[in-house]
């Protein structure tokens, strides 16, 4: 690629001008040096037939000498020096100035170099990356003129209706030769003199006299020019927010702003990734029917593909458009002998790929603000997501935002899966339809054969979508973390979660308490029934005497008091009365269990 500071660093091109035009000089002031004899004997024959024929002088004699010299000076001036100017300007177009191959391409760089030795020629612009490399005085001159395109970017060129003049006709007739010869060098070239527009990818693009880039023109200056240029960039985009028509850096990005069903606000940011020059096809939808073939039975089937013979359902989601539904469904309809071996899909291109539909869509389909701006191509995907955005958002409360509907995801991440389903639906789609050969229904988890899957030809959607009419794929979207506007929202919602778990506290605790008191009755009840069934043993016996039957009693009495469950029921009281007892009936035994001591 040539240097772009050619083109719009007016110094520099001040003196390649300069150093242009002092070549045609030197070579004519050699050979007038060369040949000066014969040049002088040639020009005073020719003032002296001037002379004869407006002042009544006699004519002069041609001599045999002068012959010579006039047939010398014609063959050096008309003949030879023009033979050796043309063909060095022929040498130097040929791969000097300009990338060219072929005999019209340097057929055309010749005459653009001539027009620019005099100092008319058109705009000289090169673009990269999609931005225009060039000065917008440069832009608005009318003449022929050169575009120098990357591998990154495309542009639009469109025809202007000029007052006639004589360049326009000069320049006319010139590129009429030019198309009536381009059977003959065997070349194509996809414009027509008659279009009123071409978009233009990759290469060297020669413009008319009476064509100009997209947009220049249209504005009285070259603040908003970019938001209006034909030029485009190929390469994936990304945006974030909406990009204010403003010069302040600080107002190039805001944050967004959406409420909840309860009417919280919220901040965020969106953002979106996208391009026009990826090719939907490597990237197509594969759908499948869930039961019988209905337009509602349509189901986006994700595969994994990578084992080899081996084809595993990952998911199906129901995600597609009603539109887009009936559009697949009738294709399925109508061509149901489309069907064979599965096949994994084309991986996508490493350069972007240039298409010169999408590229006219995209530059011609912009919209406007309600301030009369042009809202350029690559804005358009993050103000559409915004406002889907905005409508999800406001499905929701701001505690259902982080409420756990799985045990890893949240409703938040549910709301950006939502968001990316509906802007993609809205771009560019292509589609292949899956089939079973034995017409069963894909299972989640299920593993099948390559042999058992049958495939459609891949397929673009066609419903008029907001982007999908301008050509824009959408690679991915989402927005960040959602923030309440008013730190008061964090200070209640903080009170009313504490006290959600608080009252969960006080009710664990009042629940804990409720099994405690169970359980100690049950065992004084157990306690009792035991000493029942002891008691009632003991009197049964008619053999035993009043003491001993209290001597019993009082021993059944210290073998219940000694164990654990027993003993943390009874009261301290009790314990010192069975001490007394003790010294009562069994004066000076020591055998008390200790946890009676």
């Amino acid at each position: 690629m040539p240097n772009i500071g050619i083109f719009h660093d007016k110094s520099r091109a001040r003196k390649m001008v300069y150093i242009l035009r002092s070549i045609p000089v030197l070579i004519l002031f050699v050979t007038i040096a060369s040949f000066y004899k014969e040049f002088t004997g040639a020009l005073a024959y020719f003032f002296g037939i001037m002379g004869a024929l407006f002042f009544r002088q006699p004519i002069p004699g041609l001599t045999p000498e002068i012959s010579n010299d006039i047939w010398v000076f014609i063959f050096i001036f008309f003949i030879d020096f023009f033979f050796y100017f043309f063909f060095g300007l022929w040498l130097v177009s040929s791969q000097a100035l300009l990338p060219v191959q072929t005999p019209l391409e340097r057929l055309q760089t010749a005459f653009h170099l001539l027009l620019y030795i005099f100092g008319l020629h058109g705009p000289a612009v090169f673009i990269k990356d999609g931005q225009i490399q060039a000065d917008y005085e440069e832009l608005i001159r009318v003449s022929p003129g050169v575009i120098v395109i990357d591998y990154n970017s495309a542009v639009v060129i469109e025809k202007k209706v000029k007052q006639p003049s004589c360049l326009q006709l000069i320049s006319g007739i010139l590129i009429t030769a030019i198309e009536f010869f381009k059977p003959k060098l065997k070349q194509t070239d996809p414009r027509n003199q008659y279009e009123a527009t071409r978009v233009c990818g990759p290469g060297v693009t020669f413009t008319r006299y009476d064509e100009r880039i997209r947009g220049v023109g249209d504005l009285a200056d070259a603040d908003h020019f970019e938001s209006v240029c034909g030029a485009v960039d190929l390469r994936i985009q990304f945006r974030i927010n909406e990009r204010q028509l403003s010069k302040q850096p600080e107002k190039i990005r805001t944050k967004i702003h959406g409420y909840t069903r309860d009417g919280i606000e919220l901040t965020t940011n969106v953002w979106a990734l996208f391009s026009i020059g990826q090719d939907p096809e490597p990237y197509a939808l594969q759908v499948t029917y869930l039961g019988e073939p209905c337009p509602e039975n349509l189901r986006v089937v994700k595969i994994d593909d990578k084992i080899p013979g081996v084809l595993k359902i990952i998911a199906l989601e129901d995600t597609l458009d009603a539109e887009d539904r009936l559009e697949i469904h009738q294709y399925a309809q109508g061509h149901p002998q489309d069907r064979k071996p599965y096949v994994n899909l084309d991986a996508p291109a490493d350069t972007p790929v240039f298409n010169s539909s999408r590229v006219f869509s995209a530059v011609f389909s912009r919209a406007r603000t309600k301030d009369d701006h042009v809202i350029p191509w690559n804005d358009l995907p993050t103000r559409v997501a915004i406002d889907y955005f905005r409508e999800l958002v406001s499905t929701v409360t701001y505690d259902q935002l982080y409420q756990p509907i799985s045990s890893n995801q949240l409703q938040a991440d549910i709301l950006r899966d939502k968001l990316r389903a509906r802007l993609r639906n809205q771009a560019l789609l292509s589609y292949r339809l899956i089939y079973h050969s034995s017409g069963a229904n894909p299972v989640v988890g299920n593993r099948y054969s390559r042999n058992q899957v049958r495939i459609s030809s891949i397929q673009p959607l066609t419903n008029p979508k907001v982007l999908r009419d301008r050509g824009i794929r959408l690679i991915a979207c989402g927005f960040g973390d959602l923030v309440p506007v008013s730190d008061a929202v964090y200070k209640q919602r903080l009170d009313s979660w504490r006290a959600s778990w608080q009252s969960e506290t006080v009710e664990t605790r009042a629940g804990f308490d409720a099994e405690v008191i169970r359980i100690h009755n049950h065992a004084r009840v157990q306690a009792q029934r035991e000493l029942t069934q002891c008691f009632s043993q003991i009197l049964q016996n008619p053999d035993i005497s009043q003491e001993v039957l209290a001597i019993r009693i009082f021993q059944a009495l210290e073998a219940l008091a000694t164990e654990p469950t027993t003993q943390q029921l009874l009261p301290g009281d009790t314990i010192a009365l069975m001490h007394m007892i003790h010294d009562w009936l069994l004066p000076g035994d020591f055998g008390l269990p200790p946890g009676l001591h």
